[in-house]
């Protein structure tokens, strides 16, 4: 087999006192030729299955203006080689495009920026078909975060879409020795000769159960528009006042608490509008018939003399809300 692998990279930065501007480009290339060794059927320079090659070719640019903000960005042009009846064919093409910006304490305020897009196009029936055609993928990241200058309020937040190809989950029971399984059988109830999910039940004694629950994916791929989200505040009223030293039992009281509240919002759903659950309509959550999976978390904590060494006492709620699609159908639980 031959492998040779090149990659580089050639960039100019120009500086303008604290600020600069760059502008480059990169480029690589990996070829593997892989040939069989007396293999029925197949000439001795054909090409095996392992072989492969791709070429990508990426401009670059960046910008940043002191050390608060910083934008940069590349577009990557990329097609990929296989073998096909002993020849490298191309068998995809693609086109990305990156852009990252980030801001750094302006007013007390820091946030992060990655967006990317994804074009791939495939020119080989065979990698179109097992593939499940052409891909358009989307990739946004947003981390915002706040903290006052008294520190007595800070917050920040994770906003995250995406959208690709998810499978379904498949609820398999496996046998194994009597008294080893947290399940059993009940028996062929719809006569159709064919163990079914429905046809198992928990063991109530631990001699009883000869069977174990597994989750595997399927093998069947959907389409879907993936988000996760949170959402975190703490207050502490001692900063936020002013009251190291209180003056009144008022103050006093106020100075030793402090809360903390969060939320978390995630989904992977096939519903067909993306912007449902881009933009947070909940009836589209936790749905039925388009839900892969999908999670609601809410919590609040309340703290008493949060930073006393000797003592110091927290309240604590917490509300989760889930949902999963299981080939028997959509589970919810709540706790």
């Amino acid at each position: 087999a031959q492998w040779d692998r090149l990659s580089g990279e050639i960039s100019k930065t120009l500086r303008f006192g604290n600020d600069g501007f760059m502008l480059g480009i990169r480029y690589g290339h990996e070829l593997k030729q892989a040939t069989p060794f007396d293999t029925i059927g197949l000439a001795t320079d054909s090409m095996t299955l392992h072989s492969f090659a791709y070429q990508s070719i990426n401009p670059i640019a960046s910008f940043h203006i002191g050390p608060k903000f910083t934008l940069s960005g590349d577009y990557e042009i990329r097609t990929d080689d296989s073998a096909r009846n002993g020849l490298l064919t191309t068998i995809s093409q693609a086109h990305t495009s990156h852009v990252t910006a980030s801001l750094f304490g302006i007013g007390g305020f820091s946030t992060n920026i990655d967006l990317t897009v994804r074009d791939k196009h495939y020119t080989d029936s065979t990698s179109y078909s097992l593939n499940g055609g052409n891909q358009s993928t989307l990739l946004l990241r947003f981390e915002p975060r706040y903290t006052l200058a008294s520190r007595g309020i800070s917050a920040d937040a994770l906003y995250e879409i995406s959208n690709q190809r998810a499978a379904q989950l498949q609820r398999v029971f496996v046998p194994v020795p009597q008294g080893l399984g947290n399940y059993y059988y009940l028996g062929d109830l719809n006569h159709n000769g064919k163990p079914d999910p429905n046809e198992f039940a928990p063991a109530g004694y631990a001699d009883l159960g000869d069977f174990i629950l597994i989750t595997i994916p399927t093998t069947q791929l959907f389409p879907t528009t993936n988000l996760k989200s949170n959402f975190r505040l703490h207050i502490d009223p001692r900063d936020l006042f002013g009251l190291q030293k209180p003056t009144s039992w008022f103050e006093s009281a106020l100075a030793n608490i402090s809360s903390e509240s969060y939320i978390k919002i995630e989904e992977t759903s096939t519903d067909t509008i993306p912007s449902d659950i881009y933009f947070f309509r909940l009836s589209h959550f936790r749905n039925d018939s388009t839900t892969i999976n999908g999670n609601m978390e809410m919590g609040q904590d309340f703290n008493i003399m949060e930073n006393n060494a000797d003592q110091s006492y927290r309240l604590h709620f917490l509300q989760r809300e889930s949902a999963a699609q299981y080939n028997t159908g959509l589970e919810h639980s709540f706790q």
